[in-house]
């Protein structure tokens, strides 16, 4: 499933290190691009197997379970804001996302989940939301990867991000604004906003923990691979693949051949059920970027 070169190249965390350290220094150097990218499908491949083990622990049924594979400039932002962190640690590299109806849905299956023995630590946000306003539960879990040699294993990790619905909404609409506020920069009136968007969804919930905001899908055996290109200035570009991994690695591989992008980034989403549940777990990257917010929030001011 990985091309040749990856598979010869990777066997070992320290190379997978080296590799994040050699494209910190220089973004431009081809081989350490390269070295990424196969690290990036290393874990990308798994993916399946990561998703069930999540929807196996899920004691609620009706929720979105959707994962991502991170961007390389994303990635490349992370290591120059994190110099010391090594590429084999940064567990969002494959991320998964379970948004939940109710806030008390949300605390039952992160409960779950950490009673899983995938499980590792868990770093909570819902009493203490980071300076930018977000709230979520992220579950640390880790699982040997066989390498693509088949000569051994590495350990691996995977967060999980678990949020009500509301929460969910308050990153979408975070998101629309890009990633240097949603990475804690931009304007003060846009951070104010978002604080004040975060402070009025906890204290709704904390009246309201049992209340369910809109009927959710029931999790489903399906499954949904969607390689998308996006770019500021255009309309997204998304082609799916079901379970057809290889054909969704070479159409990712295909599109982030050029070093430039032409301005594009390119992502792989995975899901489980309809493909319309991506539309709800990952709209931002999709293109939407308008949000019925509920008359009790804060509404969207006149800068969105």
């Amino acid at each position: 499933m990985l091309p040749n070169d990856c598979v010869d190249w990777l066997t070992t965390l320290g190379q997978v290190d080296r590799a994040g350290d050699d494209y910190r220094c220089d973004p431009t150097n081809y081989s350490a691009i390269r070295r990424v990218q196969c690290y990036r499908l290393f874990r990308l491949s798994y993916i399946d197997t990561f998703l069930d083990s999540v929807v196996q622990k899920l004691p609620i049924r009706n929720v979105y379970v959707a994962g991502r594979l991170k961007r390389l400039p994303t990635i490349v932002r992370k290591l120059s804001r994190q110099p010391n962190m090594h590429l084999s640690q940064m567990a969002d590299i494959l991320g998964m996302r379970v948004i939940c109806g109710s806030f008390a849905q949300a605390e039952e299956i992160a409960r779950s989940l950490s009673s899983s023995p995938w499980f590792k630590r868990e770093r909570s946000y819902w009493d203490n939301a980071r300076d930018t306003g977000y709230r979520a539960c992220h579950l640390l879990m880790h699982a040997k990867q066989e390498l693509p040699s088949k000569k051994g294993a590495l350990t691996v990790h995977f967060e999980v991000q678990v949020r009500s619905y509301y929460q969910h909404l308050w990153g979408l609409v975070s998101e629309s604004y890009g990633e240097q506020v949603k990475e804690g920069g931009g304007p003060s009136a846009i951070r104010n906003y978002l604080e004040s968007l975060s402070h009025s969804i906890a204290a709704w919930e904390k009246q309201n923990p049992t209340v369910v905001q809109q009927e959710m899908p029931a999790v489903a055996d399906e499954r949904k691979l969607l390689v998308v290109r996006v770019r500021s200035d255009s309309k997204p570009q998304a082609f799916v693949f079901d379970r057809d991994m290889k054909g969704a690695i070479n159409q990712l591989l295909r599109w982030e051949e050029s070093l430039d992008g032409g301005g594009y980034e390119t992502l792989m989403l995975a899901g489980v059920g309809d493909v319309r549940n991506l539309n709800a777990t990952h709209a931002s990257f999709l293109g939407a970027k308008n949000y019925h917010l509920p008359d009790w929030m804060p509404q969207l001011p006149t800068f969105a």
